[in-house]
């Protein structure tokens, strides 16, 4: 499945681009989840980003997620953006 996201940096931190071993860049992330939103899978897909995003500022990402595997039914699929080795957004503002 390919997926075309139009992301916006609504904060006020830079989101770093260029993956680190330690972490603290931002990725576009996909999650699995049942169509009650209980999750099944959080690593069904990352994106990298092309480049580093101001907070005000745009990046469009392209991301192909894998249906391997999944079996007939319904699903629901979550996208959001990744702090990598610290947090999905989501997370953050429940």
């Amino acid at each position: 499945m390919k997926i075309v996201a139009l992301c916006e940096n609504v904060g006020e931190s830079l989101w770093l681009s260029n993956q680190r071993a330690f972490g603290g860049y931002v990725t576009f992330g996909v999650k699995l989840l049942t169509p009650n939103g209980h999750v099944i899978e959080e690593s069904r897909g990352r994106q990298r980003l092309s480049h580093d995003v101001m907070p005000g500022g745009y990046v469009e990402v392209v991301s192909e997620v894998s249906l391997d595997g999944m079996q007939t039914g319904r699903y629901r699929v979550l996208f959001d953006m990744v702090n990598e080795l610290v947090c999905w957004f989501q997370n953050r503002w429940i």
